[in-house]
């Protein structure tokens, strides 16, 4: 969600301008957990100045935009690399991480455990791919 936010507000001046009503746009933000995310940043703020004056902040730079527009999920056991990796992978190269809704690119399956994110996927006639398919998107 920290993702989510800095897209609307990527500076520190723009968090400052965040109302309620800003945050409850963003996916898995209901009203009490924006005010608490505002009243929290406000309660901070005299803390995070002190910080920036012994901090250099620096732009975030995808490695690419290869993934960029694209949604995926991962379902099952992962390894070389592992899940987490893959999922940096996404965040690297432009994309974004999502649940199994309509919207979301592929699922990427490791093969063998079928859950639940595979039926949804399946049923919503969604791309399903393994790690394999998966590495080719970003060569």
């Amino acid at each position: 969600m920290s993702k989510d936010i800095t897209a609307i507000a990527p500076n520190i001046s723009d968090l400052d301008k965040l109302t309620v009503n800003d945050i409850v746009k963003i996916q898995g933000f209901g009203e009490i957990k924006a005010k608490s995310f505002i009243n929290g940043w406000k309660t901070q703020r005299n803390e995070i100045n002190t910080i920036l004056k012994y901090i250099t902040i620096k732009e975030y730079v995808p490695a690419s935009s290869k993934l960029s527009g694209k949604k995926f999920c991962f379902t099952g056991s992962f390894s070389n690399p592992t899940r987490g990796e893959m999922e940096k992978i996404v965040e690297e190269n432009g994309g974004k991480l999502s649940s199994v809704s309509k919207d979301l690119t592929a699922l990427v399956w490791d093969g063998e455990i079928q859950g639940s994110k595979i039926e949804k996927a399946k049923k919503l006639g969604l791309s399903i791919i393994n790690q394999k398919e998966f590495m080719e998107l970003i060569k």
